[in-house]
């Protein structure tokens, strides 16, 4: 029985606008598999497929039904495109005659691939890079040179030059898509290109600048300004152009470097030398692909510091796009650097958008990833990254059950994060009894086999017993690499931990110690017994066990318990073993429950152990602040110490 593919829209669309793909005259319920093919104009094939089941009408509709395996999983209507690979690795998908659209054959095939029979119905998707209407100028004014994309009608339009990176050449395929929005844009090569330098030795920003007076006297350009976009090393000149030139009212930057990077800048009697770095520091995986991300040296090192471009002078707002998987370089970084600079001058914070598993080639709307290529001036396989692995983290709280909130954050942020409960939990203990580490050490195991994890080394991290059950982890088991403690205890407390053939006691609260307030609530800060009575010795983690860093998060107004005083008892006990893996970070008038930043403020809360309302302390101000920069401080531990 032959199938009816259809495309809406039906003929030619833009390579960025979706199209809806259903298929008819199936059977109901019939098993396919749809397959998607392109080749680029170098010949090199890239293929997806995903088998789906017809639904009880014999029809299948990609944007209602998910695919139940193949190159992608779920309800992905566009997955046939974004998922395309290469047959041949380290190839990326790049447009280089815009004038000329992508043919994307699609194949309905009987049955699950890879037992998948014969052909029921095909249908070629013609993807454009030009719209109607839509004129393409090559440029040739003075020394500038580049394409100038212009949308159809009279014009003008907002401009925007757009820069890609060292790779060199001229890429016009962003630019001819973001001209069929309404802009003119300006593809600007500036070297491997022509009469332009071979290589990327030193740059002088007055090129620039004449580009940017090409744009602003160009007839169908409405100034009084224009914007700019840039894609790594263009990125950062991207960067330099708004700071030090005329005439620029918006600038996005993709993946890029905050610092002047891979060569020295020149404009004028102005000069900033290229960003430092460390060739030794180059990795080579297994399979000969280069790694960069830990190449480039700290722009905030005194020896860099003339690096950083001052994007303080510009004057047109900053949108960051960062692609926290990026292995390149360190985007994120780079960009909170950004922001951090701007905001201690009297600037507005800048946009900065967080995409997770995302690599350094951002690219606009379906186009597949591309984790690898061979770079086009040296020649030699990088990795980009993208769709991880990712540095690995277990989260624990010390209230019960299972809490998501935290985990899902630090995932937003570049974590393979396990939120992990220890009780009242699903199949759980249904209280804190008893605790043996065999539990915490397995799902370590977990996380650190984890495909999508880098490991071996994880980190954790804790409130509360939560904190003190990450300090075990740490002195007991092996890769545990990082340890954040919110407001824990340098003990082992309430219940018994069994560790191997040695159990840490439970530190004991002392009831007679608990005060009951007018509230209705408890004040059990002096509940808990002294870490330091010798009575209780055995309760004491041994945290010089430990080859882990910890970050200590305390709050001086804790009410549960005396956070500050643990902090000490441990920053002490490294010291005296001479340790020096440890930051204490303490926050006048914050309480007990320090959270990520905006989630509001408990001054009571309901003791899991004790089972009754207990006051937390802190101040409304003051906690919300301690959130706020705490974060910021754990996220930077974590990448410091985790990759």
């Amino acid at each position: 029985m032959a199938a009816t593919v259809t495309l809406e829209p039906a003929g030619r669309c833009a390579w960025d606008e979706p199209v809806r793909i259903t298929v008819r005259g199936l059977s109901p319920g019939q098993p396919v598999t749809l397959r998607t093919s392109l080749r680029d104009e170098k010949g090199a094939l890239f293929r997806a497929h995903a088998r789906y089941q017809a639904d009880a009408g014999g029809l299948l509709d990609l944007a209602r039904t998910p695919a139940l395996g193949g190159s992608f999983t779920g309800l992905e209507p566009m997955g046939l495109l974004w998922a395309l690979e290469p047959e041949k690795p380290l190839v990326r998908l790049v447009k280089w005659d815009v004038q000329t659209p992508f043919a994307v054959e699609l194949e309905v095939l009987e049955g699950h691939e890879p037992d998948a029979g014969r052909l029921l119905g095909r249908a070629v998707l013609e993807r454009d890079f030009l719209r109607p209407g839509m004129r393409r100028v090559p440029v040739r004014a003075g020394r500038v040179r580049g394409t100038l994309f212009l949308p159809p009608g009279a014009g003008p339009f907002p401009g925007i030059i757009d820069l890609f990176g060292s790779g060199g050449g001229l890429c016009e395929y962003r630019a001819s898509l973001l001209a069929g929005h309404g802009f003119a844009v300006l593809a600007l090569a500036y070297f491997k290109f022509e009469d332009l330098p071979g290589y990327l030795d030193d740059v002088h920003l007055e090129y620039f600048e004449e580009a940017i007076d090409f744009m602003l006297q160009h007839p169908k350009v409405k100034g009084p300004g224009v914007g700019l976009l840039g894609f790594s090393k263009g990125g950062d000149l991207c960067l330099s152009m708004a700071s030090f030139l005329k005439g620029i009212t918006a600038t996005v930057l993709i993946n890029s470097c905050v610092a002047n990077a891979i060569s020295p800048l020149h404009y004028k009697d102005m000069f900033i030398p290229s960003l430092g770095s460390d060739p030794g520091k180059l990795v080579v995986t297994e399979s000969g692909v280069l790694i960069f991300l830990d190449v480039w040296d700290n722009p905030l090192e005194e020896l860099n510091y003339q690096s950083i471009i001052p994007l303080e002078r510009a004057q047109g707002p900053f949108l960051f796009l960062v692609g926290l998987d990026d292995h390149n370089w360190n985007s994120e970084f780079y960009a909170r650097i950004a922001s951090e600079r701007l905001q201690a001058h009297g600037k507005d914070r800048p946009q900065i958008i967080y995409y997770p598993g995302t690599g350094h080639c951002i690219e606009p709307p379906y186009f597949p990833l591309c984790r690898a290529s061979v770079h086009t001036v040296l020649g030699q396989a990088i990795l980009h990254g993208g769709d991880g692995p990712f540095p690995g983290l277990i989260d624990m709280f010390g209230d019960g059950g299972l809490n998501e909130s935290r985990a899902s954050l630090l995932a937003c942020r570049g974590f393979a994060t396990l939120a992990l409960p220890f009780f009242g939990y699903e199949d759980l203990p249904p209280i804190m009894k008893d605790l043996n580490l065999d539990y915490f050490e397995e799902a370590a195991k977990f996380v650190q086999s984890h495909p999508k994890v880098k490991g071996p080394n994880i980190g954790v991290i804790g409130s509360g017993k939560g904190a003190e059950l990450a300090f075990s982890m740490a002195s007991f088991l092996p890769n545990i690499a990082a340890v954040v403690s919110i407001n824990g205890c340098v003990s082992n407390t309430a219940t018994a931990l069994t560790c191997g053939r040695s159990i840490l006691p439970g530190l004991p609260f002392n009831l007679d110690k608990i005060s009951a307030m007018d509230s209705g609530a408890y004040d059990v800060k002096e509940a808990l017994e002294d870490p330091l009575d010798p009575a209780y010795r055995e309760s004491r983690i041994p945290l010089e066990k430990a080859s882990a860093h910890f970050l200590f998060i305390v709050g001086e107004d804790d009410r549960h318990w005396k956070s500050s005083v643990y902090a000490d008892i441990a920053v002490k006990h490294l010291t005296e073993h001479g340790k020096t893996n440890f930051t204490l970070l303490s926050y006048p008038n914050a309480g007990h429950r320090i959270d990520p930043p905006y989630s509001p403020f408990f001054s009571v809360y309901l003791d899991p152990v004790l089972g009754v309302p207990v006051l937390g302390g802190g101040q409304l101000k003051a906690h919300a602040v301690a959130q706020i920069e705490s974060w910021k401080k754990i996220l930077e531990f974590l990448h410091l110490h985790l990759g």
